[in-house]
């Protein structure tokens, strides 16, 4: 049985759920009829490799089994450090073969882990969407872009905003720039990240990456885009708290670097998340002192009981 590919205009996420849902009754409706296991929808000879659903469905079993062995929610200072080494073009345990994609996926790691946009902000950049002389990136919410040719397209779900680009990272995108600009397809759009064919690069293209990168360093944890997000959101609040920002400045400002809406609660997520760490660290500065208090009461038994000797 054939399924029909969708060309309509809705959004690649209902697109996708439509495509899954399609497979799901098409497989079913083959196993009622004829008795085709349901992981042979195009396939029933078995054992000739995995049919569509199949695929589908490890997919998301994949997906399901990072976030729900996930008891961190961003990376550690050692993680991250790890991560930087790998990815480093320069790296011998770099998991990547050739040098353009090497240094397309230490920019990734570098933009994610730098400025904590989505995913699909990101692969929805265009090269005309950052100016350099400014330093800057812009992002802009662009559902069902006619100009993308991926049947599942990213899209920004945040709101459009100005990201800021610190000099070397910004050298290193021109860089990247200069790199892309030798593949004579990538010539011909305007995508920042492209395949080594040319092509606007794929969401499965990019959880590709995070696979590769959790089989090479499996102490990096369940490691997505999503992870360095968190990351820069915690890493945000030790950098307010170092500086003395105020809590209602600091919800403003991630608010506005994060493309979230005013009434939005995850600001307040992560208040409560460096709220509770300060109390911890402020309980365990408490417990310290009381031991210490222990110790010289300790000392001073130890001095009577010489004394009554």
């Amino acid at each position: 049985m054939r399924i029909r590919s969708c060309n309509c205009s809705r959004s690649s996420s209902v697109r996708f759920t439509t495509y899954f849902f399609t497979l799901i009754t098409a497989a079913a409706t083959n196993h009622l009829r004829h008795g085709v296991p349901a992981d042979g929808l195009t396939n029933p000879t078995q054992n000739q490799g995995r049919g569509p659903l199949e695929k589908v469905c490890s997919a998301i079993k994949e997906r399901s089994r990072v976030y729900k062995n996930s008891k961190r929610l961003a990376l550690a200072p050692a993680q991250r450090i790890e991560l930087l080494r790998i990815a480093n073009p320069e790296s011998e345990d770099n998991p990547w073969r050739t040098p353009f994609v090497r240094q397309r996926n230490h920019l990734i790691v570098l933009l994610l882990l730098g400025t904590g946009m989505r995913r699909g902000e990101m692969l929805s950049l265009k090269i005309r969407q950052v100016e350099f002389p400014l330093a800057r990136a812009t992002i802009i919410r662009n559902q069902d872009d006619k100009a993308d040719p991926r049947r599942r397209q990213p899209a920004a779900k945040s709101y459009g905003r100005l990201v800021p680009l610190e000099r070397d990272l910004a050298a290193l995108t021109q860089r990247y720039i200069k790199e892309r600009s030798k593949i004579e397809v990538a010539r011909k759009h305007g995508f920042l990240f492209v395949s080594d064919a040319g092509k606007p690069l794929q969401l499965s293209a990019l959880t590709q990456i995070f696979v590769d990168l959790r089989k090479t360093c499996p102490t990096l944890g369940p490691l997505t885009a999503h992870v360095l997000r968190h990351t820069w959101n915690e890493v945000f609040s030790d950098e307010a708290a170092a500086i003395g920002m105020d809590p209602d400045e600091e919800r403003r400002v991630r608010i506005e670097l994060m493309g979230w809406s005013p009434t939005s609660t995850m600001p307040d997520y992560y208040l409560r998340r460096s709220t509770i760490a300060k109390g911890m660290e402020t309980s365990k500065s408490m417990q310290r002192r009381l031991m210490h208090l222990g110790e010289e009461a300790n000392k001073r038994i130890a001095a009577d009981d010489k004394t009554n000797r």
